[in-house]
C-alpha cells in the first residue's frame, strides 16, 4: 500500500553551495533592515558586508559553474607545441654559447651571463653585450662604433655612450643623451651605464637607475646596486625609489608618444 514505485526526481545540488547561498540571503536581509532603520553605527559594517556579499556571489557562480554537468563533459583544450624554426634554434644555440656562464664566475651576480637559452635571448634583445662582443666594441675606433650606435645597435649605443661620458666635457652630455636614448629603445644594459655615470656625483641618482633596471625586468640589478653602493642609507634609497618611478613614468610616456616598441618581460631564471 505504501510502496511507492517510480523514479525519484534528482535533487538539486546541495551541500556547501546551498549553504553559501543561504548565507548570502541572510546578508542581503540584514543590509535591507539596516537601510530601513537608518542605523548610523552600521555604516562601516554595511560596506564590509556588501563587499563580502559581492565576493560570495562571485564564488557561488563559480561553484555552480564547476558542478554544472555541461562543464564536466567538456574536454580540456590541449595545446600542441609549436615547432621551432631550425634557423632560430641555431641562433639560440649560438647565443647560449656567447652568454654562457663560465664555471669560474658567479653567474647569479654577472649581469651579462645566462643560464638558459631564453635568458640569453632576453639579454640580446635588451642590449646586453656578451663578454666577447664587449671586448670587440671596446676595441673599436670611435668612428666605427659610432656608426653602429647610429644604426640602433643597442650594445654599441651603451658602450659608445659610456665612452663619451668618461671622456668628460661636452662629450659627457652627448654620452648621457645616447645612453638615455638606448633605454628608450629597450636597452636595460644602458641603465647600468647610467648608474655608473652618476656614481661619484649623486648616489641616489645612481641607485635610481639600478632600480629602473629592476622595474623593467632585471632581477640582478638590486644585487649590483648593493655591490656598488654598500653604504647607501635608507633615506638615500627612498629618494632613489621615488626618482626611479618618476623616470620610469616619463620613459613610458615618451615611448608611447614616439610609438616605440615596449619590451615587457622579466629576465628568465631557474626556479
Amino acid at each position: 500500500m505504501f510502496n511507492m514505485v517510480g523514479k525519484r526526481a534528482k535533487k538539486p545540488v546541495r551541500g556547501p553551495v546551498m549553504k553559501r547561498f543561504f548565507q548570502i540571503v541572510a546578508v542581503v536581509v540584514v543590509l535591507a533592515l539596516a537601510s530601513l532603520l537608518g542605523l548610523k553605527h552600521f555604516g562601516h559594517k554595511n560596506t564590509d558586508l556588501a563587499v563580502k556579499a559581492s565576493n560570495e556571489v562571485s564564488m557561488l557562480e563559480y561553484d555552480m559553474e564547476e558542478v554544472s554537468p555541461a562543464n564536466k563533459k567538456r574536454a580540456p583544450a590541449v595545446r600542441k607545441p609549436q615547432p621551432i624554426d631550425p634557423q632560430f634554434a641555431q641562433h639560440l644555440d649560438k647565443l647560449m654559447e656567447e652568454y654562457a656562464c663560465a664555471p669560474e664566475i658567479d653567474c647569479a651576480r654577472t649581469i651579462n651571463a645566462a643560464s638558459s637559452r631564453t635568458e640569453a635571448l632576453w639579454l640580446e634583445r635588451r642590449g646586453y653585450p656578451s663578454d666577447s662582443e664587449l671586448l670587440d666594441l671596446e676595441a673599436m675606433p670611435s668612428a666605427q662604433i659610432e656608426k653602429l650606435a647610429a644604426a640602433n645597435n643597442l650594445a654599441a649605443m651603451a658602450v659608445y655612450g659610456d665612452r663619451l661620458v668618461k671622456s668628460g666635457g661636452g662629450a659627457k652630455e652627448r654620452g648621457l643623451w645616447l645612453l638615455n636614448r638606448a633605454t628608450l629603445q629597450s636597452s636595460i644594459y644602458a641603465y647600468y651605464k647610467l648608474a655608473e655615470a652618476y656614481k661619484d656625483e649623486d648616489l641616489s641618482e645612481s641607485a635610481a637607475y639600478y632600480r629602473l633596471a629592476y622595474i623593467e625586468g632585471d632581477w640582478k640589478a638590486p644585487m649590483q646596486l648593493y655591490v656598488e653602493h654598500p653604504r647607501i642609507t635608507l633615506n638615500e634609497l627612498e629618494i632613489a625609489e621615488r626618482r626611479a618611478l618618476v623616470l620610469h613614468h616619463r620613459r613610458m610616456e615618451r615611448k608611447a608618444k614616439e610609438g616605440l616598441q615596449m619590451q615587457i618581460g622579466v629576465r628568465p631564471f631557474e626556479e
